[in-house]
C-alpha cells in the first residue's frame, strides 16, 4: 500500500472550532448542530446523525465571524453600523422583521434616512427594502387592527 493511500484511509484530525462573541449582548454559549459552543473555549466536534458532517461544520465555521476554526484566519464580523448599501439592505431586512409595531417601522425607517445616503443606497436598494418592508407593514397594520376592534367590542 502505498503512502498516499494510507494517508487517504488514516482518519483526518477535525480541527476544533471555538465561538468567540462579536458583539456585546452576545450569548456565553451557543448551540449549534448538537454541539454546544462555549464562548471563547476551543470544542471538539464530531459527525452528527442527521446533521452537518464535521468536515460541513468546518467549512461553515470558516465564513462566520462568531467563531475561529483552528488553522484558519476568523471572519470579519459585519458592523454593527452598516458602511455599504448591502449591509444596510441586511441590517434593514433584520430590523422590519422583527418590528413590533407600524408606528415603530414608519419611525426608524424616517430616522434612518441619512443612514442610507451614508451607505450609497440607491434606488434598487431602497426598492428591495421597500418590498419587505411594506410587507411586515401590512402584517403588523393589521394585526394592530384586530387588537383595536377586540378592545372595542
Amino acid at each position: 500500500m502505498t503512502e498516499a493511500a494510507i494517508a487517504e484511509k488514516a482518519p483526518k484530525k477535525i480541527p476544533t472550532i471555538t465561538y468567540i462573541p462579536v458583539h456585546d449582548g452576545d450569548p456565553h454559549s451557543v448551540l449549534w448542530n448538537r454541539h454546544r459552543f462555549h464562548a471563547n473555549k476551543p470544542a471538539k466536534i464530531q459527525d452528527v446523525k442527521g446533521g452537518l458532517t464535521a468536515a460541513e461544520m468546518v467549512e461553515a465555521a470558516k465564513g462566520n465571524p462568531w467563531f475561529k476554526v483552528e488553522g484558519h484566519e476568523r471572519a470579519k464580523a459585519i458592523p454593527v453600523t452598516p458602511e455599504t448599501p448591502e449591509q444596510y439592505r441586511s441590517y434593514a431586512i433584520g430590523w422590519i422583521r422583527i418590528s413590533n409595531s407600524s408606528r415603530e417601522m414608519t419611525a426608524r425607517w424616517r430616522e434612518e434616512e441619512d443612514l442610507r445616503t451614508i451607505c450609497g443606497c440607491g434606488e434598487d436598494d431602497i426598492e428591495y427594502i421597500q418590498t419587505i418592508y411594506k410587507g411586515r407593514f401590512a402584517i403588523l397594520k393589521e394585526q394592530e387592527a384586530l387588537q383595536q376592534s377586540a378592545v372595542n367590542e
